[in-house]
């Protein structure tokens, strides 16, 4: 497929679909949003490349039954997995069926490569590994030797290349199979040296489940008050320990992650208008932003555009 641009996350979420990815993007900070994403559809591995000139937070779920690789391509800002930061040599593992966290700083170009888990443990198999579950049972960040590092990044670019030279009527193409092998080969030798990692700190998996909780009580009560008394208590830990949580996971505090879900729904709610009676204020209202000033300022931050030009647009295309 072709390079896909972009202004707003809500098609990130949508295009990571395409790769099977069950993704949430969420800028953080202010300013202009501009990115692309590139998807690469083989046989049997999926790649996906994307960039954004903002800095954001990503909570995924893989593909079902498929195991990921996350390389950040910027080696001097790798970014912050899982709640911790990643070193220029890093990449991220992401076990089958489980939730990731990354946040990657402005101007930053990131790639997914995901292979099937069956062939995966077959080929582990083939290669007398026998603790796969221990190798690919845990999502978490690895240092790799940068001749390994090298290796993996040439051997995926090198796939890329064939993907894309290759007119998918042609395929099953001998070169992409190759190519695929190539990185299929590599791929094991990554995860075998995975094979001496540690396991995350009951601290660290403890830090996720407190952000997960809260993210899944804020998104079922957006239009209900919020403040951190009451998602600590739903998390059932202190209000600082939530706010330190947040920080390490996601780099804001709870307060922040609330306004700008809610920004957010409110953008949502006004593209999805069509009566010509529907006004900012009504929507602006239903997620509890009581002065309208705040809220028109803090959306054209995040947005570049008014809440008013948003509906303005949303009743015009549907008119």
């Amino acid at each position: 497929m072709a390079r896909l641009n972009t202004l707003d996350c809500a098609e990130f979420n949508a295009w990571s679909k395409v790769l099977g990815w069950d993704a949430q993007y969420q800028q953080l900070g202010r300013g202009k949003f501009e990115a692309w994403f590139e998807p690469t559809l083989c046989a049997d591995l999926r790649i996906g490349q994307r960039y954004c000139s903002r800095s954001l937070v990503v909570s995924g779920t893989p593909p079902p039954d498929y195991v990921p690789l996350v390389l950040p391509l910027n080696t001097a800002m790798g970014g912050v997995f899982q709640g911790k930061p990643l070193a220029e040599n890093d990449v991220a593992i992401i076990c089958p069926g489980s939730e990731a966290f990354y946040r990657s700083p402005a101007e930053h170009h990131l790639m997914t490569v995901s292979l099937p888990l069956a062939q995966l443990l077959s080929a582990l198999e083939l290669s007398n590994i026998d603790d796969a579950a221990l190798i690919i049972g845990d999502t978490r960040a690895l240092s790799l030797p940068g001749n390994l590092l090298h290796v993996l990044k040439h051997d995926i670019q090198w796939l890329i290349r064939t993907a894309s030279a290759t007119p998918a009527g042609d395929r099953p193409n001998v070169s992409l199979q190759e190519a695929e092998e190539q990185l299929i080969s590599t791929f094991i030798a990554v995860l075998t040296f995975a094979a001496d990692h540690k396991s995350e700190s009951l601290v660290v998996r403890n830090r996720l489940r407190y952000v997960k909780r809260a993210q899944n009580y804020i998104e079922a009560h957006l239009d209900t008050p919020l403040g951190p008394e009451t998602l600590a208590r739903v998390c059932e830990v202190s209000p600082r320990t939530l706010r330190y949580a947040f920080g390490q996971v996601l780099g804001i505090s709870p307060k922040r992650y609330v306004n700008s879900r809610r920004l957010y729904a409110c953008r949502c709610a006004l593209l999805g208008e069509s009566s010509p009676n529907a006004t900012v204020t009504r929507v602006a209202n239903r997620f509890g932003f009581g002065h309208l000033g705040y809220f028109a300022r803090d959306y054209a931050a995040l947005f570049g555009e008014s809440p008013s030009q948003t509906l303005a647009e949303s009743l015009r295309t549907k008119a």
